[in-house]
């Protein structure tokens, strides 16, 4: 299906124009003994498409059994600025919480705010990162 689709999207001239995006929360364990597979959260999937991305890359892959990433992990420090830069958001951006409180929108690269800052794909946890503190603020 996913193949279908970016064909699709190529022959009508548009991915250039629509990022697609597939990122799974997890992977799977190897099959254990009792046959089937655990959640396995240290290394998963993410496929970038379209949207003006350059094509035909191959950016990290995981060791040939699967379970780690390789050489050089993808955090998600790097992949969710990259996503907000290809639909033409600032990834930059803070926003502000109801008590006015400074969150930015990605978390930043190469982790400027220290360790144990929670960000993930499905919510952004209000923290304060001075150090990223930008004047694009959003309120809402």
């Amino acid at each position: 299906a996913v193949s279908a689709l970016l064909e699709d999207l190529d022959q009508r001239g548009l991915l250039d124009e629509v990022l697609v995006v597939l990122i799974g929360e997890m992977g799977r364990s190897r099959v254990g003994p009792g046959g089937g597979r655990d959640h396995w959260t240290a290394a998963y999937s993410v496929l970038l498409a379209g949207g003006g991305l350059t094509r035909g890359q191959v950016l990290e892959s995981t060791t040939s059994n699967g379970a780690w990433p390789g050489k050089r992990p993808m955090t998600i420090p790097e992949i969710l600025p990259t996503v907000y830069h290809q639909v033409g958001i600032d990834p930059n951006t803070m926003l502000s919480d109801e008590q006015k409180r400074p969150m930015p929108l990605a978390p930043p690269a190469g982790g400027r705010c220290g360790a144990g800052r929670a960000f993930g794909f499905r919510r952004l946890l209000p923290t304060i990162c001075e150090d990223n503190a930008q004047q694009n603020e959003v309120s809402f």
